[in-house]
């Protein structure tokens, strides 16, 4: 009869790291939790090499246990994709609503990482036509473990705010901002982060279609701000499984530069679960702000919160709606519809729809929920490999309906 052996892992000696990327060879050996004169950790090493495949630094990550000299040496084999590593990608989108509203947006970004031996990113991105948007971020881990960080961005955005009421429009500004914010921060794990900083803001206001409460204009704002991370979701578009949370707290100074002081708080959430090829997606989200004089002025053009659009009131025009408080649930359900496929790159396809409700009020004693307007969508989903494509119908109380295309990521 056969003997079977079951055999000891091996007593690791010494620790090497082969690699070929930009980012120092120290970084990834902090990453490796393997102790030395203790056995092979074999789960525990699995997990290092996820963590350092992670990075998305590199095309193949593995390891080996061999003897030198008379030492069980572990070894870890880390290739770099080539050409650095940078993505380019585009996208565009289309909305049309049933009053004649259109927008159009074509839109590109641009990531560089592993800029130098810490793992620094440099990320940017613009989009013209629909809101403008021009941002660059910079991010800079300051140990070896890149458990501390800086991160510091500028931004541009031309935003056009749509005020309606029941559907009509009664009001439309343009607002041009420049915003600089830097944060130092700390990574909590591998599932969150926390960042305190500073930021500063200048901005211009251009009334189209008037409203005494908007005014075009010119303003300051700057002041300090905390925000929390926490995000486990398996994939960053149609998601199957895991949790996000964003908490922000931003405080605007008059003491700073700001024209005005307040005080705003995001809540976002979102909640996925699986059944099979079948996924419900729970979306709850609370902002507000409190101004430390809400008779003068009563709106801030540039901390106003918005409703609208794809997925955000479905059927209605793109942030037509908009108010110092705002509150929304949602409920999307999609089914993949078609197999996993064999080929190294899946592009999987999703039919979805979402059941929406939520509203924005201009002032706390009017946030009700026997005000929250109710929508609802259809759509086509592709996870593809330059983001997300939407095809969808969209409809909402007051006789509200829409069409959207969406290509790669929205940036809101």
């Amino acid at each position: 009869r056969a003997v079977v052996q079951n055999l000891a892992p091996p007593v690791i000696d010494r620790i090497e790291v082969v690699q070929n990327s930009r980012i120092s060879t120290e970084l990834l050996r902090s990453k490796i939790r393997q102790p030395i004169g203790e056995p092979l950790d074999k789960p525990g090493i699995e997990h290092d090499i996820a963590d350092i495949y992670g990075l998305d630094e590199f095309t193949r990550v593995d390891y080996s246990v061999g003897v030198v000299e008379d030492e069980h040496v572990l070894t870890v084999h880390a290739t770099a994709i080539p050409e650095g590593s940078r993505y380019l990608k585009v996208g565009l989108t289309l909305d049309q609503d049933n009053k004649g509203e259109n927008s159009f947006g074509l839109r590109g970004s641009w990531r560089q990482k592993g800029i130098n031996r810490l793992g620094a990113e440099w990320y940017t991105m613009a989009q013209v036509g629909g809101d403008s948007i021009l941002r660059t971020e910079f991010y800079q881990p300051i140990d070896m473990r890149q458990r501390f960080f800086v991160d510091t961005s500028y931004q541009f955005q031309r935003r056009t705010l749509n005020l309606a009421n029941k559907g009509e429009l009664y009001a439309r500004a343009h607002v041009d901002s420049h915003t600089v914010e830097l944060g130092p921060g700390v990574n909590l794990g591998d599932d969150a982060a926390l960042r305190i900083g500073g930021f500063a803001l200048t901005s211009d206001t251009e009334v189209d279609i008037g409203d005494p409460r908007l005014q075009s204009s010119s303003a300051n704002d700057a002041g300090y701000f905390a925000q929390l991370l926490y995000d486990t979701l398996d994939r960053p578009f149609f998601p199957g499984s895991g949790t996000r949370m964003l908490t922000r707290y931003q405080s605007g100074k008059e003491s700073w530069g700001a024209a005005s002081g307040y005080n705003a708080l995001t809540l976002i959430g979102y909640h996925a679960e699986s059944f099979g090829r079948n996924t419900l997606t729970l979306i709850g989200r609370w902002q507000e702000l409190e101004l430390d004089d809400p008779y003068n002025p009563v709106i801030l053009p540039t901390q106003l919160y918005t409703l609208g659009g794809f997925l955000t009131l479905s059927g209605y025009t793109r942030d037509s709606i908009a108010g110092n408080y705002l509150g929304q649930g949602s409920l999307l359900y999609y089914r993949r519809m078609d197999q996993q496929s064999l080929l190294p790159i899946d592009m999987p396809v999703y039919l979805g729809a979402s059941l929406e409700a939520g509203n924005v009020w201009l002032e706390k004693d009017n946030v009700s929920a026997d005000e929250l307007i109710y929508a609802g969508s259809l759509f086509l989903g592709v996870d593809s490999p330059i983001g997300p494509i939407y095809l969808g119908l969209g409809v909402a109380e007051n006789d509200q309906r829409a069409i959207y295309l969406q290509i790669g990521q929205v940036l809101k």
